[in-house]
């Protein structure tokens, strides 16, 4: 687990560092109240299709959120309540927006989620994201509707950006108890399924790059021994598997 001083040191990082300044206050609070509005357009366009989940496994996504957000409350705020959309479509992608709002595509969780810390990594990733409002503003022309393709272009982030929020996807995870380099296998995933990913990731050259970059920065943290054990098969909860079962029963 990181410990508490590290995190008030990566807090004191983020916070008062003049690059993360830029990045964490990128935009106005306006621009992020229209992106977050846009989930409603998003999630009623025509072709976008949702499937309900059960209780448990909502109650099961959020306690993911909650363990993550109250074992960072020097950067993240737990009063937020989060809202989970599983979206059906054959193409795996994810993404959020402003308010705590995420998204992920029924392919994503059935083909690419194997284990439990993969799921853990990818939300984890967006937590940050969604929670220090990290985009870009981009101008939004209302048509009445939205596709996937302009959501993911809303969201995507510059390379040098997003290894930030890359980093502190790594702190967060050390923080809350789970595998610290657990998002660079989920990196390697993408990587590994380039083709499959082109329509999240916009362009096969990024990935290759971040994941070398991430596996730089994990490996300067001391601790490539855990990295290596992380390769292999880990345990995931019977909450985990309730909810991909579950998803590729109903998004089939």
């Amino acid at each position: 687990m990181i410990s508490c001083s590290t995190m008030k040191q990566w807090a004191n990082h983020l916070i008062n560092n003049p690059y993360n300044k830029k990045i964490v206050k990128y935009e106005n609070q306006d621009y992020m109240a229209q992106l977050a509005f846009l989930s409603g357009e998003y999630i009623n366009s025509p072709g976008i299709q949702t499937i309900r989940i059960s209780g448990r496994s909502r109650h099961y996504l959020t306690s993911i959120y909650h363990r993550i957000v109250e074992h960072s409350e020097l950067i993240l705020e737990y009063n937020l309540s989060p809202k989970f959309y599983i979206i059906k479509n054959k193409t795996p992608f994810y993404f959020s927006l402003p308010g705590s709002q995420f998204f992920l595509s029924s392919s994503l969780v059935k083909k690419f989620l194997k284990n439990e810390h993969l799921l853990v990594a990818a939300l984890s990733h967006e937590i940050v994201k969604s929670q220090r409002n990290i985009y870009l503003k981009k101008a939004v022309v209302p048509i009445g509707f939205l596709s996937t393709e302009k959501m993911l272009s809303l969201t995507r982030l510059p390379l040098k950006i997003k290894m930030e929020v890359n980093k502190w996807t790594y702190y967060v995870l050390g923080r809350a108890g789970y595998d610290s380099s657990a998002y660079l296998n989920w990196l390697q995933t993408q990587n590994k399924n380039t083709l499959d990913f082109m329509f999240q990731l916009g362009s096969s050259k990024k990935i290759s790059k971040e994941e070398f970059l991430f596996k730089n920065f994990v490996v300067k943290q001391g601790i490539v021994e855990k990295m290596n054990r992380s390769r292999q098969p880990s345990n995931s909860s019977k909450s985990f598997y309730h909810f991909v079962n579950e998803v590729g029963r109903i998004g089939s």
